[in-house]
């Protein structure tokens, strides 16, 4: 059961426990903990049953016996373990809970009572990120080189993100204690994060360990671990992965501090917001998918505009929360020409953000705007940037599926899921197109599950087509029922809402015939 606690809030916890190691390398589990707590949030817990789940998740029969086939329990007692251990270690200091009780199928959702669920008033300003030197167990020159550099590169790595302030505390054991009066007062204005680690040889292995701690609470916002039973003559390849993966997990949009200043963005002003916040609610509008948050943040990019007209990374994120509007049709009182947005993101690049991000962007108005040419030599310019990035693996594969590159694309966004620990989701519908593209539903369907954000009707679109290829009529006309209800002028709008991403003619009618035979009939 949910105890009062905002929709938007549990999604995003839901995210942070996927993508939690208990969860990011068991598919099934986090299909399982996906499900319950999607119809928890629809209002139907108490419908919740082995035999449901069964057929509703797993597609069994309706002659499926529960003594004979435990997957459900099965599945259940896994996701429990994995809530318990969660909670035990890196969710400690979450502000809500999520448990799956023994005995029932329903989670429960509530307020963690050891956290202070005050949040702060504020601005929210850009972070700042102290990276502190590793320690070491060893004086033996390999370790003590590894845990010298380490921090040297995970700074240098952190600043191509552009998300934060990056500092690198001098190369002397020190804690969040140990900053001078100076720095004490920064992190007073804002919020400072401190970043350090141990790097312990063990048995042959080498083992490295990460803390993020934020020094205004003293709370630990994330940790991680990483072992290597190579030779150290053999871990550059192992210590690069090491770092990227570190930084993407801490820096990414959806990242750990992003995450942590999500909730905070209901007690902002979009008249006053600065260029941080402004960004900040892009990201968290994508993530939602709710009206309500699009609109917010497409004010706020706007007045932050008429505050800081020059800051090209405003534009940029102008031309790209426009373009998923003008895409999704959301909000038609705030549409702009599609020739307006792809200005927008040009002007980003000419104020200076020729970052990786703003290439990105670039290419996605492109290909919206159909100019696939444009949009294939901007993504090209985004691989060529930040290369040890793993933010660009899903924008740029997505992207390149869209343009009509599906092996290439298919091959970057799944190295984006297997390296990047806060994958977005569009990474999953592009990895939906190629396989329906290909003609492997089932695989599509897959890929589908993954797409958790059920406000946008492509969610829906992509189980009804796949179930379609697989034969599964009647389940494609349940997915076909939410289409309608997220997008109730589906059927006379559907035609272009298509076509807005699907710049393929065939495919795109192969999509539409699909969604008739699952009792959505479209008119151009």
């Amino acid at each position: 059961m949910t105890r009062g606690i905002d929709s938007e809030a549990v999604r995003l916890q839901l995210a942070r426990l996927c993508q939690s190691k208990e969860f990011a390398e068991t598919t099934r589990a986090v299909e399982f903990l996906q499900f319950v707590i999607e119809e928890a949030q629809a209002g139907r817990a108490d419908l919740l049953s082995q035999r449901v789940i069964a057929s509703d998740l797993y597609g069994r029969s309706n002659d499926f016996d529960p003594s004979t086939d435990p997957i459900v329990r099965m599945q259940a007692t896994r996701v429990r373990r994995a809530l318990e251990h969660y909670y035990l270690t890196t969710g400690k200091h979450d502000a809500i809970l999520i448990s799956l009780q023994k005995g029932s199928y329903a989670p429960t959702i509530e307020i963690n009572p050891t956290t202070d669920a005050d949040l702060p008033t504020r601005r929210l300003e850009q972070p700042l990120l102290l990276v502190a030197p590793f320690s070491c167990d060893s004086t033996s020159d390999p370790i003590e080189h590894i845990a010298e550099g380490l921090a040297s590169e995970l700074a240098i790595t952190l600043d191509r993100y552009r998300r934060f302030r990056i500092m690198l505390l001098p190369d002397t054991p020190q804690n969040h204690t140990s900053i001078d009066e100076s720095l004490q007062h920064a992190c007073q204005n804002t919020d400072c994060y401190i970043i350090n680690g141990t790097v312990i040889q063990r048995n042959g292995s080498i083992h490295i360990s990460v803390r993020l701690e934020d020094i205004c609470t003293g709370i630990l916002s994330w940790s991680h671990e990483g072992k290597s039973n190579q030779s150290t003559g053999e871990m550059d390849s192992f210590l690069d992965e090491f770092v990227k993966y570190i930084a993407s997990a801490i820096a990414e949009e959806q990242g750990v501090i992003a995450q942590h200043d999500f909730p905070r963005l209901k007690m902002t002003s979009p008249e006053i917001a600065n260029t941080y916040e402004a960004l900040l609610h892009i990201y968290y509008a994508e993530r939602s998918g709710t009206l309500e948050q699009y609109e917010k943040a497409i004010m706020t990019i706007r007045s932050a505009i008429d505050a800081s007209p020059n800051d090209g990374r405003l534009w940029t994120g102008l031309a790209r929360i426009s373009a998923f509007n003008y895409s999704l049709e959301l909000l038609p009182d705030l549409f702009v020409p599609i020739e307006n947005i792809v200005e927008y993101a040009h002007k980003g690049l000419q104020l200076g953000a020729a970052d990786q991000d703003a290439w990105c962007i670039l290419s996605f108005v492109e290909t919206i705007a159909g100019n696939l040419q444009a949009g294939r030599e901007a993504v090209l310019t985004a691989l060529s940037k930040n290369p040890d990035s793993l933010f660009f693996r899903d924008a740029v594969g997505y992207l390149m599926i869209l343009q009509g590159d599906w092996e290439q694309g298919a091959i970057i966004s799944r190295d984006a899921i297997r390296s990047n620990p806060h994958v977005r989701e569009i990474t999953y519908s592009g990895l939906w197109l190629e396989a329906f593209h290909r003609g492997d539903f089932e695989e599509a369907y897959s890929w589908s599950l993954r797409y958790t954000n059920k406000n946008v009707f492509w969610a829906h679109i992509m189980e009804a087509t796949a179930l379609i290829g697989m034969g599964e009529i009647e389940r494609a006309k349940h997915s076909a029922e939410y289409l309608l209800m997220t997008r109730p002028d589906f059927r006379t709008s559907g035609h272009r809402l298509i076509r807005h991403f699907i710049k393929f003619e065939p495919l795109a009618h192969r999509i539409e015939q699909s969604l008739e035979l699952s009792g959505i009939p479209i008119s151009d």
